[in-house]
């Protein structure tokens, strides 16, 4: 495992009676991309800004590169300009009086009036012309932000962001701005970019695609509250509670009771005592969680895997695939991808890979 090189430790903010954040701790490695995924008012925006400087916690501690930014316990408080760090916004914050070039030679300017660099004039252009190149804006230095598209301007905040190799680029829902038709694939190569930069990325987001796509690991979190840190392969295998589970991906969740041996099983009888997971007998709290594509539509009889009987209740097409929702007597209704269409109110037999699900708890507090 690499060593750490951001930290963030048991930071918490209250405004009034209202917890924004709740002894949140989580580290990124250097080069890492890390993105923060929750839902509105989960708290994403101002832990980014806690990390900037922009705002303070309440108590807690973050450090980054060995320099301590904040900590409540020692009463250190860098400001923003003292952290060395990059920041891409939502509205990509282009000022209209600038130019292409002015704009990714600013924090070179910047550091040289603080005493940080030396470089001379033609060095800093020098260097903000190869930002530029690194970005594919070259040619464009001349231009302003309103003869700009949204994707070259997005191109200028990011080369603007790194053109002083900062320790931390932050991303504030960097990419949200853009066009559905452009955000894929402006992002895969922005992305691809940072990393080929070594760049150390904290990316803010509530697109689980997104997150999913581009992040080494994933912090969630849901009314202030931290509730799994993992890879995105971890987090949508193995989640640990179902408010994590129902956020990232589409899940079937079906309750799970305690069986004649205390073991647990489906209100069907299913057994489950194979599955991964931590089942509590009497609690009556666990579910199973099952996706989508873990489900099947049998053509022929599968006695490997348990069978359900349910009808159609739903049928879409989406992006190449087809997305059912099937009612089944004393499971509900479940979801289930398909290769092919089939109509509303027919009768399917479905069958289920347990091998590709998992029992969790439906509280962040339990965690296996």
């Amino acid at each position: 495992m690499q060593p750490t090189y951001l930290s963030v430790l048991n930071v918490g903010k209250s405004i009034g009676s209202q917890v924004i954040l709740s002894c949140v701790s989580f580290d990124v490695c250097g080069g890492e991309f890390v993105s923060i995924l929750g839902p509105s008012g989960a708290g994403k925006s101002t832990l980014l800004r806690m990390v900037a400087g922009l705002e303070d916690p309440d108590d807690g501690e973050i450090a980054c590169a060995d320099d301590t930014f904040f900590s409540s316990s020692r009463r250190i408080r860098r400001r923003v300009e003292e952290r060395d760090i990059g920041m891409v916004f939502q509205d990509f914050g282009l000022w209209p009086h600038l130019s292409v070039l002015e704009h990714v030679a600013f924090p070179l300017w910047s550091r040289r009036r603080r005493g940080l660099a030396d470089w001379s004039r033609a060095e800093i252009v020098a260097r903000a012309e190869d930002t530029l190149r690194l970005f594919r804006m070259e040619g464009l230095g001349h231009r302003r932000p309103h003869e700009l598209s949204g994707g070259q301007q997005q191109r200028t905040a990011f080369a603007r962001a790194v053109a002083a190799r900062p320790k931390l680029v932050l991303l504030d829902e960097a990419f949200s701005g853009l066009d559905p038709q452009l955000r894929s694939g402006v992002r895969e190569e922005l992305v691809g970019i940072l990393r080929e930069s070594a760049m150390t990325v904290l990316s803010v987001t509530h697109d689980q695609e997104e997150a999913m796509a581009v992040s080494d690991r994933i912090l969630v979190l849901d009314a202030g509250r931290a509730l799994q840190y993992d890879t995105p392969a971890e987090l949508y295998d193995r989640p640990k509670n179902i408010r994590v589970a129902s956020f990232v991906g589409r899940a079937n969740l079906l309750p799970v009771l305690d069986g004649a041996g205390g073991g647990p099983v489906l209100p069907d009888g299913t057994d489950l005592s194979e599955v991964h997971g931590n089942h509590r007998p009497g609690y009556g709290g666990d579910h199973l969680v099952l996706r989508p594509e873990a489900v099947t539509v049998l053509e022929t009889a599968d006695p490997g895997s348990p069978q359900w009987e349910g009808r159609v209740t739903r049928h879409q097409f989406v992006l190449g695939r087809h997305e059912l929702r099937v009612q089944v007597t004393g499971l509900g209704e479940l979801s289930v991808y398909h290769d092919r269409a089939i109509a509303v109110g027919e009768v399917v037999r479905l069958g289920a890979r347990l091998d590709r699900s998992r029992l969790v708890f439906d509280s962040a507090d339990e965690q296996q």
